[in-house]
């Protein structure tokens, strides 16, 4: 929760961007929905926020960017992708300790 309430209002209980008020940047409605008290009260907004199912205070359902990363994190092949692109970046390190003067021996070979 600390990290949202730094995006949203930098930790700004008094911050306002348009409709939406607070630490959270909750909206009267939500704020009516989830929390009680004064929107603008640090405590009273973080409650509420803390209350609401939804990220963020809002839904994304809709929008393309929540929507790619969560089915983008389901895809098994996108798994298997990253997985080996792990074993390949931790056997080029572990070449790359193992045989310090490698830079040296590969430019010695590239000069003939």
């Amino acid at each position: 929760m600390k990290a949202v309430s730094k995006i949203e209002s930098d930790f700004d209980p008094k911050q306002r961007t348009g409709s939406y008020s607070g630490l959270f940047q909750l909206s009267k409605g939500e704020f009516a929905e989830y929390g009680s008290g004064d929107i603008l009260d640090a405590r009273d907004n973080a409650v509420a926020a803390a209350t609401n199912p939804r990220p963020c205070g809002r839904s994304h359902k809709a929008t393309p960017e929540w929507s790619l990363p969560a089915t983008g994190l389901s895809d098994a092949n996108l798994i298997a992708t990253v997985q080996f692109c792990m074993i390949g970046l931790v056997v080029t390190l572990i070449v790359i300790l193992s045989f310090p003067d490698l830079g040296a021996l590969i430019e010695q070979y590239n000069r003939y």
